[in-house]
């Protein structure tokens, strides 16, 4: 049986596949959708923060890798990776990734959400700082923001958890994963 077939059809292996993948998250993470990589489950993340909040800026991380399609390009700070597509989606900003105070002056009534990776991989492997997700997930909640936490390349036992997310004992809106979840 497929996994990865339309929402349309029902499956048992499907529908199981996400009651364990739900079972691994935090309440009140009780809802998947499923895509083809970890590209499309950023571009699907940012899609929902913009349109569940009706905002459309998006607050992401100097050194931060998200994928290629447009919207997550957009989220990725490399430069090499960006220039050959500008100009990319509007409303992406970057602050330097650790830094609580710029992540707060970066949040302000037009954020959507704000994006992190619990350790930045394709940014040379850098682990958030004790309470950096903490005041992350502060600013958010009280700015009307959601808190996107990136876990293609931390998720699935690569951080000695299950999720990277664990180590700081913060809930996201929303967690994207991808890499070793499909094996």
């Amino acid at each position: 049986a497929l996994i990865q077939v339309a929402g349309s059809f029902a499956s048992s292996v499907r529908t199981e596949f996400i009651r364990r993948l739900t079972d691994t998250l935090p309440a009140p993470l009780d809802r998947v959708f499923l895509s083809n990589s970890g590209t499309e489950a950023v571009e699907a993340a940012i899609k929902f923060a913009r349109s569940s909040t009706g905002r459309p800026r998006i607050v992401a991380a100097m050194r931060g890798f998200h994928g290629r399609t447009l919207g997550s390009l957009s989220a990725t700070w490399r430069p090499e990776f960006r220039a050959p597509f500008e100009p990319l989606v509007p409303e992406f900003v970057h602050v330097p990734y650790n830094d609580p105070a710029a992540l707060a002056a970066a949040v302000n009534d037009r954020t959507a959400a704000v994006l992190l990776e619990p350790v930045q991989g394709e940014g040379g492997v850098h682990p958030a700082t004790d309470g950096y997700l903490r005041d992350a997930r502060t600013v958010t909640s009280a700015g009307g923001a959601l808190l996107i936490l990136d876990e293609v390349q931390t998720g699935v036992g690569r951080t000695g958890r299950f999720w990277g997310l664990e180590r700081s004992g913060v809930v996201p809106d929303i967690v994207t994963a991808a890499k070793s979840l499909a094996g």
